[in-house]
């Protein structure tokens, strides 16, 4: 459900921007939603192709924009146009790319790769100029940059091997030349890919985030050799004639799905033999594609000749070992561009038989093309019914407030995964009511969730002493507060999506809300609202040790933390049960100074009684606030006490000042 409901946001997009179409709704787009803004390249590159594919076939043309930017770099090899057009239909055609449809869209949008390789290869060329095609493919490596993770490391490898193949031997011209054209390119890959490069190796060395993703899911992703020779299992073909190899395939058998066409391959051994130095390089990077697709650990026919342990020389193990790929845990998926090499080699072996016999041009494209078809022919992917769009969410797409809604279940009892994957269906309706949710469906994300890990964990903590106003809140309501204070307006039970979390949700829910009466309660949804003028919350932060009887000691400087989701004014009061002065004998006098600091900046520095309220006026920005208390007289430790103290406070109480 979340691959799937993710691919749907994407394919979507360009309605977004054309507006409504008549034939989406019925197919894509739940009775009553409206689309949001999306953002990446392949949604971006989906509207060239909108009319051509058609609104009602609206995924199937990201595959013609691979083809049809895939004839590009055909063209740029000099192929002719039959030619290159059956070389875009290879591209199209390939398993690994269409399988997307079940889930990965990335996979479907191979766009930005084609246009790397025409820039490197066009680069290499001696009588081409070296600044536009060097632009070119820096540009191409930022898009796969920005479209997805595993493509700008393919494409980054594709770069070395031509870089390295034009070094070893370079096409009419010297290695000097070469590598003036390499410096170019390097050139133009720091200042345009650079930053952004940086800027996520920086993000993910955030210990908080999850980038390693060695889970033990190794061994269904493992690519077999016979996988590479064997049609896809998504075909036609494969269903009627090989569907006793179906055992080789994991239940993760989408990432498994690598299989080369079997006309492509035998075009391929007559471009070996036929079309000379080109074709060895294109051969030589496929075959480096193929070998890095299986892995670190080889298998033919379902056996591991070597065992189970990773073999160092493969290059997947290489490629594990550098740091930031850590994520990389699906080998097969570098055949979204081993695909591309694999069909340069077979356009240029039937470029060689249709120069040969060029009255049967028209023969050898359609037959190539037609025992292509034959055999990647795909079966209808599934489908699957999206959540239906609650009348509420309807309602708020046109309100113009920010704010969050919190959707509930976060995690089903018998999903296999997170609640990031399982937020999915609360993505699509995202895309209606246009509001912030509580979590996405992102490939890396938190170990834990980095605002309300106890939301995800179904725990309401107890309440502290701090009250609000002057009144005592219990730990639902407290909760409450610490939700508005981080923008949620709404807490939404969904009652028909994973009704196998019901029992834990409906748990959660009176803890949370008690007996509160829902805004609305249907037999698909429960609303509750949140008070949007108690949207401020605050926290005991460092310094403070546990509540007491009379009180609860600190140690200087102490901190609370006060979030707040608007700009406001309010009132901090407390009263001091004990104060540090080291003047008196016992240590403990009745009165002191104390420093009050906003955000590290001072905000008083007022007198202080014991038994005696006290309180400060706050401007509180929106987000977190950190204030600090000190007490000039500093800490000590009393006798037989190991703790260090300062002072201690009770009644703590923050008031919204009108």
């Amino acid at each position: 459900m979340a691959d799937l409901a993710c691919t749907r946001g994407a394919a979507a997009a360009p309605a977004t921007a054309l507006g409504p179409q008549p034939l989406f709704s019925a197919r894509h787009k739940p009775a009553g939603s409206r689309l949001g803004a999306g953002g990446r390249p392949l949604r971006l590159a989906l509207l060239a192709f909108w009319c051509r594919s058609g609104a009602q076939r609206c995924p199937a043309g990201e595959p013609y924009a691979d083809g049809l930017l895939y004839v590009l770099l055909a063209r740029g090899l000099r192929l002719r146009w039959s030619v290159a057009l059956f070389a875009g239909l290879v591209l199209l055609t390939a398993p690994m790319c269409l399988v997307g449809l079940y889930g990965h869209m990335t996979k479907v949008f191979l766009g930005a790769a084609p246009l790397l390789l025409l820039g490197l290869h066009q680069l290499f060329d001696r009588s081409r100029r070296a600044w536009p095609w060097a632009l070119l493919a820096a540009v191409s490596l930022l898009i796969l940059l920005l479209h997805n993770g595993y493509q700008f490391v393919y494409g980054a490898l594709a770069t070395l091997f031509f870089g390295l193949a034009a070094l070893v031997r370079p096409r009419y011209t010297t290695r000097g030349v070469m590598l003036r054209r390499l410096l170019v390119l390097s050139l133009c890959c720091a200042v345009l890919v650079g930053p952004l490069l940086a800027a996520t190796y920086l993000a993910g060395r955030d210990p908080l985030i999850n980038t390693d993703r060695e889970d033990g899911l190794a061994s269904v992703f493992r690519i077999d050799l016979l996988h590479f020779l064997l049609p896809a299992p998504q075909t036609y073909f494969f269903q009627r004639f090989f569907d006793r190899f179906d055992l080789l395939y994991s239940p993760f058998r989408i990432e498994q799905t690598v299989g080369l066409a079997w006309v492509g391959i035998a075009l391929t051994v007559v471009a070996l033999f036929a079309r000379g130095q080109l074709a060895l390089r294109w051969a030589l990077f496929t075959l480096f594609c193929l070998v890095l697709a299986l892995g670190s650990t080889p298998q033919f026919n379902g056996y591991l000749p070597l065992g189970e342990a990773p073999q160092w020389w493969m290059p997947a193990s290489w490629l594990a070992a550098l740091p930031g790929t850590g994520f990389m845990r699906v080998p097969g998926r570098v055949m979204t561009i081993g695909f591309v090499g694999f069909a340069v080699l077979a356009a240029l072996g039937l470029q060689h038989l249709v120069q040969r016999w060029p009255r049967a041009e028209a023969a050898l494209v359609g037959g190539a093309a037609t025992l292509l078809l034959l055999t990647q022919w795909q079966l209808p992917p599934p489908m699957q019914a999206l959540p239906t769009l609650p009348p509420f969410y309807a309602q708020l797409a046109s309100d113009p407030e920010r704010y969050g809604l919190l959707d509930l279940p976060l995690m089903p009892v018998p999903f296999a995964f997170g609640y990031t994957q399982a937020s999915a269906p609360y993505m699509v309706m995202q895309m209606s009511h246009n509001k912030g949710i509580f979590a996405g469906y992102i490939s890396r994300t938190y170990e834990e969730h980095p605002i309300l890990p106890e939301i995800v964990e179904h725990e309401i903590p107890a309440a502290s002493e701090i009250t609000y106003n002057g009144q005592t809140l219990d730990a639902g309501q407290t909760m409450q507060r610490r939700l508005a204070a981080f923008g949620y307006r709404y807490v939404t039970w969904h009652k028909t999506i994973y009704p196998g979390a019901t029992q834990r949700t409906r748990g959660l829910l009176i803890d949370l809300f008690g007996a509160q009466t829902p805004l609305q309660d249907d037999s698909k949804q429960r609303v509750y609202a949140l008070d949007p003028a108690a949207s401020v919350h605050m926290r005991f932060g460092g310094g403070w040790w546990p509540k007491e009887q009379n009180g609860r000691w600190a140690q200087s400087p102490a901190e609370l933390i006060v979030r707040s989701y608007t700009a406001r004014s309010v009132q901090l009061s407390f009263t001091p049960a004990a104060l540090y002065d080291p003047a008196l004998p016992g240590m403990l006098g009745s009165s002191g100074r104390l420093r009050i600091s906003q955000n590290e900046q001072p905000v008083a520095n007022i007198p202080v009684q014991v038994d005696t309220p006290a309180s400060v006026a706050l401007e509180l920005p929106a987000g977190e606030s950190r204030i600090t208390l000190t007490l000039d007289a500093g800490n000590f430790s009393p006798p037989g006490d190991q703790r260090t103290l300062s002072f201690a406070l009770r009644d703590i109480d923050i008031t919204t000042v009108p």
